[in-house]
């Protein structure tokens, strides 16, 4: 069985201590994630990557994506954090610690007339609300109405 790494974070004090407003230096990040951010891909954007990882409270992210433009590859104006299915972390829960109010329409990102209902239920739905400091914006799944499939920060 492969041990995940622990982070030193509960999830809560990660999604508090992750930078705000964005952007902010590849470094910042670097030591939030115990240098294990690595370049995915190189083109218009970015790509960063961490891999699994675990908080102190046993949450367990699976993969963690990271962005910055081509132009400027240390400045980091995008991070996601995706969740393993196998846990539920509380939407309302991360929602009400940062005080943040999460519109009632959600973002679906396509929809297509040959979906089946099992199909629907396993794409994720974000929603995203305009705070003082950028984008923060959660994704949940159907099947798992109330926990959390993602959390993104992003600048506007």
């Amino acid at each position: 069985m492969h041990t995940l790494p622990y982070l030193s974070y509960t999830w809560l004090q990660l999604i508090d201590i992750l930078p705000k407003p964005m952007p902010t230096d590849l470094k910042t990040i670097q030591q939030i994630f115990q240098n294990s951010v690595k370049v995915t891909s190189h083109g218009s954007v970015v790509f960063y990557k961490v891999n699994s990882v675990r908080t102190t409270d046993n949450i367990v992210i699976d993969h963690i994506d990271i962005r910055s433009a081509y132009k400027n590859p240390d400045v980091i104006n995008f991070i996601s954090l995706n969740l393993s299915e196998d846990q539920c972390v509380q939407a309302d829960e991360t929602q009400n610690k940062f005080n943040i109010h999460m519109p009632t329409d959600p973002i679906i990102p396509f929809h297509d007339d040959k979906l089946t209902q099992a199909d629907l239920d396993n794409i994720p739905v974000y929603y995203q609300a305009k705070v003082e400091w950028g984008v923060f914006a959660l994704s949940i799944k159907n099947k798992r109405p109330n926990c959390i499939n993602s959390i993104v920060l992003r600048t506007f």
